[in-house]
């Protein structure tokens, strides 16, 4: 376990989205040593490029992220709607098809 502190030129939001990224997990992932117990390294976390942009964009940069992450959710759940919608059509079409042989 590891405490990683954001200081003053970077939101913690910012740096959360940035050490969650597809990039820095697979730093990550190349970096963990041990078999039975994974780890990384300090020196490992602490060279992990993360981008600093000034503080006005990290906030819009934050967000847009968080705006389009409700949008994936809403999608989701539409998505999980219609199939379900989509299920219960079927049935109903199946239903009929057998009352009228």
């Amino acid at each position: 376990m590891m405490l990683i502190r954001s200081g003053k030129s970077i939101l913690p939001a910012f740096l959360e989205i940035v050490l969650n990224s597809p990039q820095i997990t697979e730093i990550a992932r190349e970096k963990t040593t041990g078999g039975a117990a994974p780890r990384v390294n300090v020196a490992t976390v602490k060279a992990y490029p993360i981008p600093l942009p000034p503080l006005a964009d990290q906030q819009r940069i934050v967000a847009k992220i968080y705006e389009l992450q409700a949008l994936s959710e809403r999608l989701k759940d539409d998505l999980v709607d219609a199939h379900s919608r989509q299920a219960r059509l079927a049935d109903t079409l199946i239903e009929a098809a057998l009352e009228a042989a």
